[in-house]
């Protein structure tokens, strides 16, 4: 077989590779804030631009909430919070680096009327 081919096929496989990855899921660890409580949250980011997860307050309730929401543009995050099921709380947060760091930081604006300061940052 000629050079031209293995040319061609090592460049198809590198577009279908490419391909592939941007189109899989990504799970990460996070660490943050949720007003003055430490949060631990996982989130899955889909390749549809959805994102699911959960998050606990360690040393609260050990309660674990759910967490469905949308990336619908680069640099913004929209998580909604269910407790026991039920709709509790939206979250909107913006993407910046810090520190060398990518924080999503924002509001979580809670069904009963609360407003809490939320920050994260993938852990180690």
């Amino acid at each position: 077989m000629n050079t031209k081919f293995w040319k061609q096929l090592s460049c198809l496989m590198m577009l279908l590779g490419f391909s592939v990855s941007a189109l899989a899921d990504e799970t990460n660890g996070y660490v943050g804030k949720i007003g003055q409580q430490n949060a631990e949250f996982t989130l899955t980011w889909n390749a549809n631009g959805k994102v699911n997860g959960t998050y606990h307050c360690p040393g609260g309730s050990e309660r674990v909430y759910v967490l469905r929401g949308s990336n619908p543009k680069e640099g913004e995050l929209v998580l909604h919070e269910y407790t026991n099921g039920v709709h509790s709380a939206t979250c909107y947060l913006t993407k910046s680096t810090e520190q060398g760091k990518v924080v999503w930081r924002g509001v979580m604006h809670n069904n009963d009327g609360r407003d809490k300061a939320i920050y994260f940052y993938r852990g180690k």
